[in-house]
């Protein structure tokens, strides 16, 4: 009975130390992941970053075979008439804050930084995070003209 007790308990706290290693999403990890679709010029990644409801949306406009650049006419179009091949446009994003509004909401608050060929312009701005099946995704309140060609930007 007490090896039972004994095997019953390695177990239970075998299980609690399993959770613990478990990740769990978390809203950053999306706008890392945003970082990393703009800085690949990944237009696909980007659209995922967004709640399901507006990456149909953009998807749609994608197997359309519309330049996604012509629909939001931001960074894209810049990239393709500004930077040369052994020229580089980086963009870095830091989270600075958050704030959760609700168990599914959360604000965020980033400075995001533009490195084309040595000249950086930082912008800090709040982004809203929505909680859904699991997966942290940008609210489709959010303007992604801000991300893509932030106000407030000078040319480079």
């Amino acid at each position: 009975m007490k090896k039972k007790s004994y095997i019953l308990l390695l177990v239970l706290l075998f299980s609690l130390l399993l959770s613990g290693c478990i990740s769990k999403a978390k809203p950053e990890d999306t706008i890392y992941k945003m970082e990393e679709a703009i800085n690949e010029y990944d237009m696909k990644k980007l659209v995922e970053c967004f709640e399901p409801s507006i990456q149909k949306i953009y998807k749609g406009i994608l197997t359309t075979g519309q330049s996604f650049a012509n629909t939001v006419d931001g960074i894209v179009n810049f990239i393709e008439e500004n930077v040369l091949e052994d020229e580089l446009l980086t963009v870095d994003i830091t989270v600075n804050s958050k704030e959760r509004i609700s168990a599914k909401k959360v604000k965020l608050n980033i400075t995001f930084t533009i490195d084309y060929v040595g000249q950086k312009q930082a912008k800090t701005m709040d982004v809203t995070m929505v909680y859904i099946k699991g997966e942290w995704y940008i609210s489709s309140g959010t303007d992604i003209m801000e991300f893509l060609y932030p106000k407030g930007f000078k040319s480079f």
